[in-house]
């Protein structure tokens, strides 16, 4: 054979071998865009920029001559995304983008993800020569690069090896583990998930069996699993993938592919319920995960219709839990819209107004209330007039320690969400039940009550309430409070005072108490006093106050709201320490 000849039967071989590597690995479109969703709005979403782009290089690889020019572009465009938006590698970001014009020259950025260098970027590629057919010696370059690191071989081996399962179907599997295991755990989660779900594997001869349950498989998407083999102290011996770089396949709502099942056994039954046959007219398509629907009947399986799309009941216990960051009776709620997208009618109510009612409770105490000594902030009254007498200073009125009941108040309420999180609230109203006037010409002190309350506070909820959607504003969510203001709060109680006037009419306005020799000796006595009387004492506290409290806030809908909280404040300048609850509702517009 001459040297010609051996060269190109060796390019040939070499060629043929590439090809048959990639057919290997093929994937379709859907699949191959599926892939390409779940780098991006999973990996690369959450700032795992290394795994985003290996992901996507990874179908490119998969994809060979199986996907469309249009796909592989797309695939291209998101790894220069990577690149430029995720490293600031502008020469990276342009390789890739070339790549994509090269495949698919009528490739769009998703600006979305992209900086303003990024689309200088895209804006300046140009299209390469003979661009539409495959992409160029970039992903060969990729693809050798990648190769070229040898990753380590796992000696745990399971028998799943299909790469997409019908929804709603149990997922078995049986792995085998090295020598020295004593125990293998399957960890799995849902791209909508944050959370990774576990199973203990049980031995079973030489292997370990377990199953995903069909609880899991409801909905539509990525699902990622790794499995790690460990010792009898529970330290890893093995693992097959690990979060950063699980194994993965896809569940879809339907596939050709041979349903998973264990080795030499049948594969389990579908949760599916069976469907009932019909020789009338089909009904209408069923809708997919987000389609519009007025009942569930007109959802795909594994899908119920909740707010009006069809959604997966995927269950959580936080908002953590869900890629969507709503958690909403335990099921994963599907956002309706987010930023721009969201209409002016689907969008968080952002001001509310609301009625609030409240009651005030005040700390009390002191002793010799009703004295000549007595702290100005104390009135006392006798029959519902100022009290004009002259106790004996050993028995001129003693309040024990505690709260005591004291104004109500009706307030109006205007919030204003200022983020997700946050809101600065303003409450206007009156109070009632305040102590009554002390007038001068009755001989009082001339104080009397203002009823009327002013207050702003600052409100801090524990869950995200005003997401865009509004999804946020369903259910319960506790939040906590600053504030100040003006209002007046006036406590009351009646106490025993021991009484040394004869007289007890008062003296004419601006004139002084005249006392007979009698009276002032009763007055400083230890135990004498011509009578008891029992007397109203208020305290006026107040005018002002600053404070802070808890509150807990239940949506009946994106437009309703039941309030109850309670409010700690501090009265100035008359000092004094108050608790405040109150209940009421809001509306939001």
């Amino acid at each position: 054979m001459k040297l010609p000849q051996v060269v190109t039967a060796f390019v040939v071989l070499l060629l043929l071998h590439f090809l048959a590597f990639d057919a290997g690995a093929a994937i379709t479109d859907q699949q191959a865009n599926q892939q390409i969703d779940n780098a991006i709005n999973t990996n690369y979403a959450s700032a795992d920029i290394d795994l985003a782009e290996k992901k996507l290089l990874g179908v490119i690889k998969a994809c060979s001559n199986s996907c469309s020019p249009t796909v592989v572009g797309r695939a291209w465009m998101y790894v220069g995304i990577v690149r430029g938006s995720g490293r600031d590698d502008a020469a990276g970001a342009g390789e890739a983008f070339r790549s994509a014009k090269a495949a698919d020259p009528k490739v769009q950025l998703d600006d979305l993800f992209a900086t303003d260098m990024v689309k200088r970027v895209f804006a300046q590629t140009p299209v390469p020569p003979g661009a539409g057919t495959a992409a160029g010696g970039a992903l060969m370059g990729d693809i050798r690069a990648s190769a070229g690191t040898q990753a380590p071989v796992s000696a745990v081996i399971c028998s799943l090896d299909v790469t997409e399962v019908e929804t709603q179907r149990p997922i078995p599997l049986s792995c085998r583990a090295p020598s020295g295991t004593t125990g293998v755990v399957l960890s799995y989660k849902h791209e909508s998930s944050t959370a990774w779900r576990t199973v203990a594997l049980k031995a079973q001869g030489s292997a370990w069996v377990g199953e995903i349950p069909c609880a899991d498989t409801k909905q539509i998407g990525v699902l990622a699993y790794h499995v790690r083999a460990v010792d009898a102290q529970g330290q890893t011996v093995d693992e097959m993938g690990d979060e950063q770089d699980p194994e993965e396949l896809n569940l879809v709502p339907t596939t050709d592919a041979k349903p998973p099942s264990l080795p030499n056994q049948p594969p389990p039954a579908s949760c599916r319920p069976k469907k009932q046959e019909d020789e009338g007219p089909k009904g209408p398509t069923l809708g997919t995960y987000g389609d519009a629907c007025t009942d569930t009947a007109q959802c795909q399986g594994g899908l119920t219709c909740s707010d009006g799309k069809c959604s997966a009941d995927v269950s959580c216990e936080t908002d953590s839990d869900c890629a969507s960051g709503a958690c909403i009776d335990n099921v994963c709620a599907l956002p309706d819209c987010e930023g721009e997208d969201c209409s002016i009618g689907n969008r968080a109510p952002g001001n509310w107004f609301g009625i609030q009612g409240s009651l005030d409770f005040a700390l009390m105490s002191g002793s010799g209330v009703c004295g000549q000594s007595a702290d100005p902030a104390y009135s006392c009254f006798e029959d519902g007039n100022p009290y004009v007498g002259v106790p004996n200073n050993n028995f001129a009125g003693t309040i024990d320690s505690g709260f005591r009941a004291a104004t109500a108040r009706v307030l109006l309420s205007y919030e204003r969400a200022i983020s997700s999180a946050f809101s600065i609230e303003a409450r206007l109203g009156f109070a009632f039940n305040g102590g009554p006037e002390s007038s001068r010409s009755l001989g009082g002190d001339g104080s009397k009550f203002m009823p009327y309350h002013a207050e702003g506070r600052v409100k801090m909820y524990f869950t995200k309430i005003y997401r865009e959607d509004g999804s946020g504003l369903r259910g319960p969510s506790g939040f906590v409070m600053l504030g100040g203001g003006l209002a007046q709060v006036d406590p009351h109680v009646t106490v025993p005072v021991g009484e040394c006037r004869i007289n007890s009419e008062p003296p004419p306005p601006g004139e002084a108490v005249v006392l007979e020799p009698q009276e002032d000796a009763c007055r400083n006595s230890i135990n004498q006093v011509f009578q008891v009387k029992d007397v109203d004492v208020y305290q006026r506290l107040g005018q002002a106050f600053v404070s802070g409290g808890i509150g807990f806030r239940y949506g009946f809908g994106k437009h309703l709201a039941g309030i109850l909280s309670v409010n700690a404040q501090f009265m100035l300048p008359s000092t004094g320490f108050t608790l405040s609850p109150s209940l009421g509702v809001s509306a939001g517009f």
